[in-house]
């Protein structure tokens, strides 16, 4: 990492500059010589010590079995490594730049997702009336509802993270100094001296780490994941408006064989509008169905990936000329001029 420079200005400014850039992009990976362990100690200490004095105060006061005691003291490591995975790839930063870039690019994405609903909705419209949707779904407690729901953001997951690297592989790589300065062109490494008249040439970067290459596809899937759940929600939204509109509760209550939970109703001339529970559960299950849906669509089919992929990806290629410039003038002797003369 750069050391600090005088007010920021300089060479060693204009580096810092870039790292903070980067690390504000989840990608703190591409920072050279990044190195968390300070953080994760300082961070994780406090909530490590207070598992811990749960266990013994549970062990000693609470009269414990053995095997509750044994997994409050897991629970310490545990919330270690969640807390050094959560520094190491810059969980918050990526957080707030996938929600920004989401809503920068929203349009884009409802417009990728009109594509896909007419059908999702066709196809769920056939189910929201099937009696033995409606039971499967009344029957799930939220536990079990919960373990689908994650079934199926798991294999949406894995269809997304097999296509990464595929989407990655090359994004490195310019065509001439004039792509180089359009794609560094905003950034702060605009300030390291490879555009412009007489600019040096880039020299390519090293090849990424496995870690760099980890940072990069958790951004890459984390946005296209938000994108999934954009499609989800809206899906799952719909149907709860759609269900408590068509489906009369005499009608939901055939079909459950049971009394409905219900959570809220509203009374529109002689129609009892209701959002009951078990209408919720089928929701949630189609939503989800939905998004895995969408999710296969917009990996297997060639214009949904286009669209699906591209805006993420064009970032990405900023990214990588950024680091490369980040890089190349890391390896310049400190006292010389950034643009080289």
């Amino acid at each position: 990492m750069a050391n600090p420079g005088p007010n920021g200005t300089g060479r060693e400014g204009a580096l810092r500059e870039v790292e903070a850039w980067l690390a504000d992009r989840g990608l703190p990976q591409l920072i050279d010589g990044y190195r968390p362990v300070r953080s994760v100690v300082t961070r994780s200490a406090p909530i490590a010590l207070v598992l811990l004095a749960g266990a013994v105060y549970g062990a000693t006061v609470r009269d414990w079995t053995w095997w509750g005691v044994a997994a409050a003291c897991l629970t310490a490591p545990i919330a270690v490594a969640l807390v050094y995975l959560a520094i190491n790839f810059g969980a918050a930063p990526l957080t707030r730049w996938a929600a920004i870039h989401l809503a920068r690019e929203l349009t884009s994405v409802l417009s990728l997702g009109a594509r896909a609903l007419p059908l999702l909705l066709v196809f769920g419209v056939v189910l929201v009336v099937n009696t033995e949707v409606w039971q499967m779904s009344a029957s799930l407690g939220t536990t079990s509802l919960a373990a689908v729901v994650a079934l199926f953001v798991l294999v949406g997951g894995a269809l997304l993270t097999v296509r990464i690297p595929r989407e990655i592989h090359g994004l490195e790589t310019w065509d001439g100094p004039d792509d180089l300065a359009r794609r560094l062109a905003g950034t702060p490494a605009e300030r390291l001296g490879f555009t412009g008249p007489g600019a040096p040439d880039c020299p390519a970067p090293p090849p990424l780490r496995h870690r760099q290459w980890a940072n990069l596809g958790l951004v890459l899937l984390f946005a296209q994941g938000l994108q999934v759940l954009i499609v989800a929600v809206t899906v799952g939204a719909f149907f709860a408006g759609f269900g408590m509109l068509a489906i009369t509760p005499a009608t939901a209550e055939l079909w459950t064989g049971a009394g409905l939970d219900r959570w809220a109703s509203l009374d529109i001339g002689e129609r009892d509008l209701v959002l009951s529970g078990e209408l919720v559960k089928v929701a949630v299950f189609l939503g989800g169905l939905a998004g895995l849906s969408f999710a296969i669509s917009a990996v297997t089919d060639e214009t949904y990936r286009r669209e699906f992929f591209d805006d993420v990806l064009a970032d990405l290629r900023r990214v990588l000329a950024v680091r490369a410039a980040y890089l190349a003038a890391l390896a310049r002797p400190d006292g010389r001029d950034l643009t080289g003369t």
